[in-house]
């Protein structure tokens, strides 16, 4: 049965043009996870199996993670026990001036700071 409306296909096969093993290859520090990935990860196994997924991908790669949207203290515990390096979010701080950034590392900054 074909379902209607367009086809979406990631294929990480080894055709050696798109195979997963060019991500070693690529001059990348940092891996970026969608907000789409954190707000969906506490709804279900699935979704939590995908993002854990994503954080894994960076081992290999020798990069960080961030992962993007953080908006709760529950999404920062999950993201920091899947090993995610980094987040951003309004869960951690909203945008500021940089001349507020120094209050804000004193402060509230150091309360997230994770202790592995």
């Amino acid at each position: 049965m074909k379902l209607p409306g367009p086809t979406r296909v990631i294929c990480f096969c080894s055709v050696e043009s798109y195979s997963l093993s060019h991500l070693l290859r690529l001059p990348v520090k940092l891996l970026k996870i969608d907000q789409m990935f954190v707000r969906e990860m506490l709804n279900g196994p699935d979704n939590l199996a995908i993002l854990g997924s994503l954080i894994r991908l960076g081992t290999p790669c020798r990069c960080q993670i961030i992962a993007e949207g953080v908006e709760t203290e529950e999404q920062i515990t999950k993201l920091l026990q899947l090993g995610c390096d980094l987040a951003q979010g309004y869960g951690i701080a909203h945008p500021m001036p940089a001349s507020d950034l120094p209050v804000w590392v004193a402060g509230a900054g150091s309360r997230i700071r994770p202790s592995r």
